[in-house]
């Protein structure tokens, strides 16, 4: 392609850029201004404005969900920390509190009650409670081996299982 500038004008060869119109007797040239090119250039702006200012989407209000710890605040539930100080809970629209357990606190009780939607309990309480009739439902196990043993009676024979 032959192109030349000349003092902020440029000249473009259209036989070389658009080898079908060439004509074997003339070469036809076509002198475009800087001028033009902004004006091109502004369109081109203004046409890529337009797309990006297209609809956008109200994000709802996160939802709120308590996890009630198994004792009060401390390392073993740093996990839980870390993804609220990244915003891990925040990405998928989760406002989330933890509530302080302890000594006193029934864990599956405020599971129940509606005062938490989580709660962290060991497994062995998770067994118990729901020898209990509690509607409860165990979702992860966080820890890869547990120290928990579960022991019976060998007399002690469940219907329908083993």
């Amino acid at each position: 392609m032959s192109m030349r500038l000349f003092k902020r004008r440029h000249i473009i060869d259209i036989k070389r850029v658009l080898p079908w119109f060439e004509n074997r007797n003339r070469v036809y040239k076509k002198e475009i201004t800087t001028m033009t090119f902004r004006k091109i250039g502004c369109i081109f702006l203004a046409a890529l404005a337009l797309v990006g200012c297209g609809k956008t989407e109200e994000k709802p209000a996160p939802d709120k969900v308590a996890v009630q710890l198994k004792w009060v605040h401390q390392a073993q539930f740093a996990g839980f920390y870390v993804a609220k100080e990244r915003g891990f809970y925040a990405d998928e629209n989760l406002e989330v509190t933890f509530l302080e357990g302890g000594g006193g606190i029934d864990i599956a009780q405020s599971v129940v009650s509606g005062n938490a939607l989580f709660g962290v309990m060991a497994p062995e309480d998770l067994l118990i409670k729901r020898a209990q009739g509690e509607p409860l439902k165990a979702l992860a196990a966080i820890y890869r081996r547990s120290a928990v043993v579960y022991v019976s009676n060998r007399s002690f024979r469940l219907e329908g299982h083993v």
